[in-house]
Formats: structure tokens, C-alpha cells, sequence
């Protein structure tokens, strides 16, 4: 026969003002649990009138607040984000090649016909980037919130006017190095140029890498920390170079692993692109929940 549990509560009125507890009654013992409670002040008669009261804080907590505090990972780490993200691509491909091949026409296709989509489409991409976040997020936790992704879902990142200022920043980078790469090679080509100019022209082309490499760093998880996480546009920025600082073995192999599987989507000319693209997102996604505490 299973023993009763019967709970109650109240106070004991055994005990001397100025220390009531409420108690629960299970199995004929007693535990007493404070709940409100007082204790009398030092060096002072034990007396209602001169007593310090205290209460449990409310339940449950609220959230923690997300800071943009990062961990460093493994260089190894790099290979589980890829397969994270083809597994991801693995359980839904035909929809994910249906939103590769609407990406493409709708951001790639007019980048390379045109040099102002092209300006238009790097200003866009940390809205996008945050769209393909979302939608990631949104596969990987579905059977948890038993909410699936839907195609609206892809245009979440419009929803944070704040990713204008990465957008902004990162094409204003990239403006600044090619039209100082045209204005070099327009030196160079000039009637009479010596052969300093070409030397000026090939220095900066070697050398253009350099600050391009913390600028990927500053951009790379902006678009997530701002939507959905809602940090600041400057401290976002701040913490995706941070947690870029630590963790440059994964994440270079990651860099290097996507880039194969970029050049086997150009030499199938662009026939792999839509399976290309899901599984770098995907990848991505993936670091950023490693890198990221709470993302």
C-alpha cells in the first residue's frame, strides 16, 4: 500500500514571535520551509515591532539577458558544423533547393548582370543572412516548438531596420577597395606608366586580403546577434569579431571547406548551387549556436 501524502501549510503557533515559518506535512514528517519569515534585529528585544522581514523573490525568473558572450571551439568543430548543416539540408531538400534557386534570382542573378544590384544586393545581405538564420533555427528546433518554417519566414531579417548598418558598413567596404583597385589598375594603364605603377597595382592587389579579413570577422555574426538576438548594431559588430578572435582554427576550416564545395558549384556551372547554398547557411547556423551562448 502506498504511503499518503498529504500537503498543507500554515504556521506554527508553538513558535515565538518573530520566527514563523510555513510548514508541509508529508509522511508524518515535517519540513519547514520558509517562506516569509522574520528575524529580529541585533541587539534587540524579540518582538513583532522590531523585526527584519524577508521573502522569496518572485518566480519563476525572468530570462537572462543575451550579452553576445562567446566560447571557442575546436578546430575539429569545423567539420561537425558541415555535416550539421548537410544533415539540416538532408531533411528537407527539395525545399531547401526551391528557396536556393529563389535566393539566386532573386539576390545572385542581378548582382552579376548589373554593378548597382550588385551594390543593392550587399546592402540587403545581412537581411537575407538573418532570413536563412531564422529559418535554420526555426528546422532545427520544430520538434520542440512544433512549428514549422514557413516561406514568409525567409524575410524575417526585414522585420530589424537596425541590419541597415552592417549592410551599409559592409558595402561601403567593399566600395572603398574596388575603387581603389580600378583606380590603381587605371594608373597602371595609362600611356607612359612605368613599370611602378604595375608594381603599385599587383602590391595592392596582394595586400587587399589584409584589411578584409577583420572586416569578415566584424560582419560575419552581426546579422543574427542584431535579429533575433537584438543587440545593438555596435556592440553586435563588437561581439561577432570577438568570437571570431576565438575561434580562427574552426572557423578557417570551415572557410576552407566551403570554398571546395564553392568551386565544385562553379565548375558544375551553377548546377550546384542550390544544394551549395542551403549547406553553407546551414553550417553557419551551426557555428553560430556553438560560438554563441543561448543563440
Amino acid at each position: 500500500m502506498n504511503p499518503s501524502v498529504s500537503a498543507s501549510y500554515g504556521e506554527s503557533e508553538s513558535m515565538p514571535p518573530g520566527n514563523e515559518f510555513g510548514f508541509f506535512m508529508v509522511n508524518s514528517a515535517t519540513w519547514k520551509i520558509p517562506r516569509t519569515f522574520t528575524m529580529p534585529t541585533p541587539g534587540a528585544a524579540l518582538s513583532h515591532g522590531n523585526t527584519l522581514q524577508m521573502t522569496h523573490p518572485p518566480f519563476p525568473l525572468p530570462p537572462a539577458v543575451f550579452t553576445g558572450e562567446s566560447r571557442a571551439n575546436p578546430a575539429d568543430a569545423a567539420l561537425d558544423w558541415l555535416i550539421r548543416g548537410w544533415t539540416l539540408f538532408a531533411q528537407d531538400k527539395l525545399r531547401w533547393c526551391l528557396l536556393s534557386i529563389f535566393f539566386c534570382a532573386l539576390v545572385v542573378a542581378p548582382a552579376a548582370l548589373h554593378s548597382r544590384a550588385l551594390w543593392l544586393s550587399l546592402l540587403l545581405m545581412p537581411f537575407f543572412a538573418a532570413g536563412w538564420h531564422e529559418l535554420c533555427r526555426m528546422k532545427e528546433t520544430a520538434d520542440e516548438t512544433k512549428r514549422r518554417p514557413l516561406p514568409g519566414d525567409f524575410f524575417a531579417g526585414f522585420t530589424a531596420p537596425l541590419l541597415l548598418v552592417p549592410g551599409i558598413l559592409g558595402a561601403g567596404a567593399l566600395w572603398l577597395a574596388w575603387t581603389g583597385l580600378l583606380f590603381m589598375f587605371s594608373l597602371a594603364a595609362a600611356p607612359g606608366s612605368s613599370a611602378a605603377f604595375w608594381l603599385m597595382a599587383i602590391l595592392y592587389c596582394l595586400f587587399l586580403p589584409i584589411p578584409a579579413l577583420p572586416l569578415g570577422m566584424t560582419f560575419l555574426f552581426a546579422p543574427p546577434l542584431i535579429y533575433p538576438c537584438r543587440l545593438p548594431p555596435v556592440r553586435a559588430l563588437k561581439a561577432s569579431f570577438t568570437a571570431c578572435r576565438k575561434n580562427i582554427a574552426p572557423l578557417f576550416l570551415l572557410a576552407m571547406l566551403l570554398s571546395l564545395l564553392a568551386f565544385a558549384a562553379l565548375l558544375s556551372f551553377g548546377l550546384l548551387l542550390p544544394i551549395a547554398l542551403p549547406v553553407a547557411f546551414a553550417a553557419w547556423r551551426a557555428a553560430c549556436h556553438d560560438i554563441f551562448i543561448a543563440l
